[in-house]
């Protein structure tokens, strides 16, 4: 859930009337952030309920839209596609 409030919140800076590049600056951190979170939490699940929790779970919350598109995230879902869900030292940027 944490994942989720992070895209939220990067969604609402940068879809803010008043944005900056102080504020898009902080989205991309909170974007980062929701990555990460959304990692950890698939190291977390138990190995064989991993494509499970992506599939049903991550793939269908609309709410993670805003990092579905990067390709940290696709990296994400090839691991666990692949049976390795861990991202391991190596964090990757957000970039789109």
């Amino acid at each position: 859930n944490a994942a989720r409030v992070y895209c939220q919140a990067a969604a609402c800076l940068e879809s803010s009337p008043q944005k900056n590049q102080r504020m898009l600056a902080e989205a991309e951190r909170y974007r980062a952030e929701a990555l990460r979170l959304l990692a950890r939490a698939i190291e977390l699940c138990p190995e064989g309920d991993r494509p499970k929790f992506w599939n049903d779970f991550v793939c269908k919350d609309s709410s993670l839209d805003l990092i579905r598109r990067t390709r940290s995230f696709a990296t994400l879902g090839g691991r666990i596609s692949a049976g390795r869900a861990s991202m391991g030292s190596r964090q990757e940027g957000t970039e789109k």
